[in-house]
């Protein structure tokens, strides 16, 4: 601390910005005019302000001094209470207006470097030497924050920093902003499995979808999932189970269908056979689907005009240059007033 006895005076009350701060950010300015030196000038690290300050208040951490940092500097650098500078990369601030409350007749030597061997910045007037009170000089010597700089080793040389003594600052101060940790990815429990495979169960063999999803049949999907079987091999497994005859009771002679999935997925032999048979289907109806496609490819081909492109020299086409021959195609055939092609449209 500076030693001094500071002035606080009434009228601090009624100052509207003041009236704003909150209790940190006001317990801080009030010990700011207190760790001030006779310039108005003082430390403003954050560590070193939670030691001197909240030394005794455990709950305020150094996330709340850096709040109340932010406070009294302001938005905007200058329109705060204090303003901050830097000085061989140590931040340090400075009490506005303190020349006009806090007037000492025989100034000792700084305690800290002054604004004006900082980068120069400057949102206060310069000090006054104007006398209200008469106090006695401190003796003490600077703290260890004061550095040698080139007006001490050249008188000449003031008001001309060097460029090691030049840093800008970052203002207003940053203050970090919450840490936010991206959720854990859920894993599905073993209920969520079995509905989504009964689900899937309900839409392919019982196209209206209006079934019991009761707990035996999840303990079944369950107990299949539990031998290693993934919910797409069960997927799998059910699509093949639609398409059996003797399971679906279509078959010649038959005279009961097997549809429930206690039966689909009666055990594991069961469940890889009519996975592979669901497989197989896949590939068929993928395969129709680009025949369809090539197709209408060649149709299309035979009323596009000469000039158009024919895009099965060389490369397939892509479902882009497909759909823009299908929208060309519509448009000739609105034209000429017909109506072909209707199942490429």
């Amino acid at each position: 601390m500076s030693g001094r006895i500071r002035t606080i005076k009434p009228e601090l009350l009624e100052d509207e910005r003041v009236s704003r701060l909150s209790s940190n950010a006001f317990r801080l300015f009030v010990a700011a005019i207190l760790l001030s030196d006779d310039y108005g000038n003082f430390r403003w690290a954050s560590k070193w302000l939670q030691g001197q300050v909240f030394w005794g208040l455990d709950t305020v951490t150094l996330e709340d001094v850096i709040a109340a940092q932010a406070e009294l500097v302001g938005e905007v650098q200058g329109e705060g209470l204090v303003c901050s500078y830097t000085h061989a990369t140590q931040w340090y601030a400075h009490v506005k207006n303190w020349q006009r409350h806090q007037k000492v007749d025989r100034p000792g030597k700084p305690r800290v470097p002054t604004p004006e061997q900082s980068n120069g910045f400057e949102c206060f007037p310069r000090l006054s030497r104007d006398t209200r009170e008469t106090l006695a000089t401190d003796l003490r010597p600077p703290t260890s924050d004061l550095r040698p700089t080139t007006t001490e080793a050249n008188p000449g040389s003031v008001g001309k920093p060097t460029e090691s003594e030049v840093v800008k600052p970052q203002l207003p101060i940053p203050i970090p902003e919450p840490l936010k940790l991206a959720p854990a990815p859920q894993t599905p429990t073993p209920t969520q499995l079995a509905n989504k495979v009964l689900d899937h169960w309900a839409a392919q063999v019982y196209h209206h979808g209006k079934v019991k999803l009761t707990s035996e049949r999840r303990k079944r999907v369950t107990a299949r999932i539990a031998d290693g079987f993934t919910v797409e091999d069960l997927k799998l497994a059910i699509e093949g189970a639609a398409l059996d005859p003797w399971l679906m009771g279509t078959a010649p002679n038959s005279t009961k269908a097997f549809k429930d999935v206690d039966t689909i997925l009666r055990d594991a032999s069961q469940v890889e056979r009519l996975r592979d048979l669901g497989t197989d289907a896949r590939r068929r109806k993928a395969l129709e689907a680009r025949r369809n496609e090539q197709t209408d490819l060649d149709r299309l081909m035979q009323i596009m005009p000469p000039w158009a492109p024919d895009p099965r020299k060389g490369r397939q086409p892509t479902p882009e240059e497909l759909a823009d021959f299908k929208r060309q195609a519509r448009e000739a055939f609105n034209a000429i007033g017909t109506s072909f092609l209707k199942r490429s449209a």
